[in-house]
């Protein structure tokens, strides 16, 4: 019963937020432009047509294809954008409070003690539950997780790769657990769970990639052109080009490659490092660590680092038992970047004014700056503390 009102509780506070933003959706602040903003909204105009539009192939969809399905099945539930708003933001909530409970879960199992709930209100649960389909991603990764520390391993597997087709990040917790099977010597366990990852993700994604490929395959386009957001470190060699050169130059045609092979190899460096390291040093596998790692440095070291990707870190720091304040440190930073963040969307795209002229420029990079600063020192603190004590975790 109490787990139960606890839920209810948190449930209701995320929807209030929720309501909150549909005020602001209709009322836009000019100060505080991020709460009249969401990427769901954004792609309701797409989803809601009528009659409702197969994903992919009648609609763009730059995302996984469990999103493509899945925002379209919510628009098929809705009556309009009011509804589709509401629904969308009931269901995450309730993912969202699903996820601090496994979290809390996660972490007995873990350490053998109780955390409290509270903890998990960090300030991205409130900014972010509601933006874009983390908080579905996140669910999948943490449940998946709980799964894998339980020993359900093929429950799990599943569970992880409906996350993949999600948003990617949710896969590292099968990588954790398939690290783990290989070194404990589990053929099996690991042949049958490659075969469940491959076989839901044909299911998934087949009908989709024949009815139209180049719609289907917009998400990985998307993501190979884009360039580094805002409030990417990645970024810096596009500033320093707009100061030197203009902001119309030339050379910065040739950025976006190197930085997606930079960025890539230092992702798969950092995992090599790690896991040899490991395996030289004999430090067992351990779930939740392993997990944290891996989403850690892929955020860490991607072009492209969102304000809403610390929905998919603070759980994990959290249950890796790093320091609680550091973490609200970093958290509160990343609160402050995605003010600015929202607020140089209006300045430049809504406004016309270019980034070097956006009044908050300094400010706001020194933030950006200091987030990824602190995001290096909790990196430092898990490899710490993954080399350091051995929690195994692993589940067979």
């Amino acid at each position: 019963m109490k787990n139960l009102l606890n839920f209810l509780l948190i449930f209701g506070l995320l929807f209030l937020v929720v309501a909150v933003k549909y005020h602001f959706f209709k009322y836009p602040s000019s100060s505080f432009f991020f709460l009249s903003n969401s990427d769901i909204m954004f792609k309701a105009t797409e989803f809601l047509r009528l009659p409702t539009p197969i994903p992919y192939a009648q609609s763009y969809v730059e995302y996984p294809v469990v999103v493509g399905i899945w925002g379209t099945f919510l628009a098929y539930l809705s009556r309009n954008a009011f509804w589709f708003f509401f629904l969308n933001g009931a269901v995450l909530c309730f993912f969202s409070a699903i996820s601090i409970f496994l979290a809390r879960d996660i972490f007995s199992v873990t350490f053998g003690r109780e955390i409290s709930l509270l903890k998990f209100l960090t300030p991205s649960v409130w900014l972010f539950t509601f933006y874009n389909w983390d908080a579905l991603a996140v669910f999948f990764l943490l449940a998946s997780l709980y799964c894998f520390v339980k020993g359900r391993v093929f429950f799990g597997t599943l569970i992880s790769t409906l996350g993949f087709w999600t948003k990617i990040f949710p896969i590292f917790s099968l990588a954790a657990e398939l690290w783990s099977l290989f070194l404990k010597k589990k053929p099996f366990f690991i042949v049958f769970s490659l075969i469940i990852f491959l076989a839901l993700g044909v299911t998934l994604n087949v009908r989709y990639a024949f009815l139209n490929p180049k719609g289907w395959s917009v998400f990985f386009d998307f993501s190979a052109q884009r360039p580094p957001n805002i409030d990417s470190v990645w970024t810096a060699p596009y500033l320093v080009a707009d100061k030197l050169f203009g902001v119309a130059s030339p050379v910065k045609g040739y950025f976006g490659r190197v930085i997606n092979y930079a960025s890539f190899a230092l992702v798969v460096l950092s995992f090599l490092v790690y896991f040899i390291l490991k395996l030289i040093r004999r430090v067992p596998p351990d779930l939740v660590l392993d997990t944290a790692f891996m989403v850690g440095s892929f955020v860490l070291f991607s072009k492209v680092y969102s304000p809403q990707y610390n929905l998919w870190l603070i759980p994990l720091f959290i249950i890796s038992g790093l320091n609680y304040r550091k973490i609200l440190v970093f958290d509160f930073l990343n609160a402050i970047v995605t003010w600015g963040v929202f607020q140089y969307f209006r300045e430049v795209f809504i406004l016309g004014k270019t980034v070097l002229s956006f009044p908050y420029f300094k400010l706001f990079f020194s933030f950006v700056v200091l987030r990824h600063l602190v995001l290096i020192l909790l990196a430092v603190d898990l490899w710490k503390t993954a080399f350091g004590k051995n929690i195994n975790t692993s589940s067979v």
